[in-house]
């Protein structure tokens, strides 16, 4: 099981079947707050450079775009996603689930 972007969730099942959950919802969420906070960012060096004192301003928006990023992202990936999966996977009569690493890739 592989949690990325683009695909969330590869799944192989016992009986041969397989299922593949893709991250669409995702990227553009998470490329938004990636765009604000470089906007803070550059508008705060800027305002460095300048020597202006409202830079901290910009610093803390800064900061809570990277917070929000990471709060948002985690809550789309692993608990709706995990919540999303954890229903398909009962609705198959998968009552326990085994998750492994693949060793090729490690």
């Amino acid at each position: 099981m592989y949690m990325g972007l683009n695909n969330l969730f590869a799944i192989v099942i016992s009986d041969g079947s397989a299922l593949l959950i893709k991250g669409g919802s995702i990227k553009p969420e998470y490329h938004w707050w990636k765009r604000e906070a470089s906007t803070y960012q550059t508008v705060r060096d800027i305002l460095k450079r300048m020597g202006i004192s409202t830079r901290i301003y910009y610093h803390e928006k800064y900061l809570d775009a990277i917070y929000k990023r990471s709060k948002k992202l985690r809550y789309l990936k692993y608990i709706k996603a995990t919540r999303f999966l954890a229903d398909k996977l009962y609705n198959r009569g998968i009552r326990k689930p085994y998750i492994d690493y693949p060793m090729m890739l490690s």
